[in-house]
């Protein structure tokens, strides 16, 4: 029996996709290695986590969460003799004996090719450590062919230990346990964090123009508060319009309720990784306007309109698509999913070949 570690504190410590991705991940490692010892090493208990935890503690003194990553999990890893170990968000793993075998999973390299979009200090992290950490790991785990795009062109040497997972991808939904309507009102979705990339200004311009001819439609933005948001808020401020709805973050359950009522679901994104929104609103049928941005050509195409950063091009498209009619989505879907089968095969071979 193999030993395997995964690093939980993304799943606990994160409101945004990569909390979401990371806790189907470990799922996929729960299942696909049932017959192996896997453990989560988490921060603090969780009843989220299922399985075998070891819980690290995490405290509030200044950068312990560095120090925990550099000798406190490493010290247990090394010590307990771990086959495997997954790091799903980047930055490791760190520190662990060449016996034992790397993984880390890459999301995207934005803060590397689109620094603009985030804080200094992730950039920093990313420009000094990101090289050597994919240099030393053993596999990489990316979340789509645009991510290892991306992570080939940083570096090409890395290309064939690299193995594309996507989400998982739902194609049935359990209605009864969607939560009734929380918007009377005909609206307009987007879903992510209030952050720079999600283009979140030109999205409240796209809806105010498409409101001067359908002022029954309000717009409604679900995500957490994230970074560099000020320009927005100042934005939504002056326009003072009640029929913009920010929610904050809401539950699973909330968030299916919003996208079974809604209209459409709309995403300006300058930029994503893989863009899971757009998964969830595609098994509600939802009718798509997109950013023409190549993580959304790779899951969007051909059923959603990808649409260039024109105000002009988005409300004529709304105007002109948006019915009472919604898509059907299911064989896009079945596609997606037949390809996510194929690439959990591939990753599983990578895996067991590397555990020997």
């Amino acid at each position: 029996m193999k030993k395997i570690g995964f690093y939980g504190d993304s799943i606990l410590l994160q409101q945004a996709g990569i909390s979401h991705y990371n806790s189907m991940l470990l799922d996929w490692f729960s299942n696909s290695f049932a017959d192996e010892e896997l453990i989560s090493i988490l921060p603090f208990e969780a009843s989220k986590i299922k399985g075998q935890t070891k819980v690290i503690s995490l405290k509030k003194w200044p950068l312990h969460q560095r120090f925990r990553s550099l000798v406190n999990i490493p010290n247990y890893v090394n010590k307990n003799n771990f086959d495997l170990v997954i790091e799903p968000a980047h930055f490791g793993p760190l520190r662990i004996k060449p016996a034992t075998k790397r993984v880390t999973v890459i999301h995207d390299l934005s803060p590397i090719n689109h620094p603009r979009f985030h804080p200094w200090l992730s950039t920093f992290m990313h420009k000094r450590f990101i090289k050597r950490i994919l240099e030393k790991t053993d596999l990489i785990i990316v979340n789509s062919e645009t991510t290892k795009q991306e992570v080939s062109e940083f570096n090409p040497a890395l290309k064939n230990k690299i193995c594309v997972l996507y989400p998982i991808i739902e194609t049935e939904k359990k209605v009864n346990s969607i939560g009734c309507r929380k918007l009377e009102d005909p609206y307009l979705l987007s879903v992510g964090t209030i952050e720079p990339r999600k283009n979140y200004e030109f999205l409240i311009d796209v809806y105010t123009k498409f409101a001067e001819r359908e002022p029954q439609f309000k717009l409604v933005i679900l995500g957490a508060d994230g970074w560099k948001n000020k320009s927005f808020y100042n934005k939504l401020k002056a326009l003072n319009n009640p029929n913009i709805i920010l929610t904050g973050y809401v539950s699973s359950e909330d968030k299916q309720s919003w996208y079974k009522h809604a209209a459409a679901y709309l995403s300006p994104s300058y930029y994503e990784g893989f863009g899971l929104p757009v998964l969830e609103a595609m098994s509600f049928d939802l009718p798509l306007f997109l950013s023409n941005i190549s993580a959304y050509q790779e899951i969007g195409s051909p059923v959603a309109q990808l649409l260039e950063m024109e105000l002009s091009a988005w409300s004529k498209a709304l105007v002109s698509n948006l019915g009472d009619k919604k898509p059907a989505l299911q064989g896009h879907l079945d596609k997606l999913k037949n390809k996510r089968e194929a690439q959990s095969k591939a990753l599983k071979n990578a895996i067991d070949s590397l555990m020997g």
